[in-house]
């Protein structure tokens, strides 16, 4: 995860670790404390430099146990219907995006698909890559490291570890 330092890691995981909690005791369920701390942290909001990519392969991981190998591969989305906060426009009206817009994967199942737009969103198949995933993960448990890029973005990773 190129940019995301351990601490920035460190941070959102103790976010949706206190948010899966209370969001489940106050009765919302997790994904909602997920999407909460998602939010606050994201870089449309207080900025701690996760770009959407790499707060989902974060997620990957905690939620779903996913290796890197993994996550780095897993579908992806992108929408822009929302103010793109990262563009300078004084008229904040030409800084939004296309409201009901999501771009997937070409992995995406086209039942997934014809759900989605089913439910309003217009959806377009990515013709390439969304992003550029790298992750590391160093168990602290067994020492082993495991390291991977997406290459369908041309990205690759390795690295070491030692116990």
């Amino acid at each position: 995860m190129p940019g995301v330092t351990l601490q920035e890691a460190a941070v959102l995981l103790a976010a949706l670790a206190i948010a899966a909690p209370l969001s489940r005791w106050l009765g919302t369920g997790n994904v909602l404390g997920y999407l909460v701390a998602g939010i606050l942290l994201g870089p449309s909001t207080i900025g701690l430099v996760f770009s959407d990519y790499e707060a989902r392969e974060i997620l990957d991981f905690a939620e779903f146990g996913m290796l890197p190998a993994e996550a780095v591969r897993a579908p992806r989305f992108s929408t822009s219907h929302h103010e793109d906060s990262f563009d300078p426009q004084p008229k904040r009206e030409s800084a939004f995006g296309s409201h009901g817009s999501l771009r997937v994967d070409k992995g995406v199942s086209s039942g997934a698909i014809d759900d989605l737009k089913a439910r309003g969103h217009d959806v377009t198949v990515a013709s390439g890559p969304q992003g550029h995933p790298i992750m590391v993960l160093l168990d602290r448990k067994t020492g082993v490291a495991h390291a991977a890029g997406d290459p369908a973005a041309g990205r690759h990773a390795g690295a070491a570890g030692a116990r």
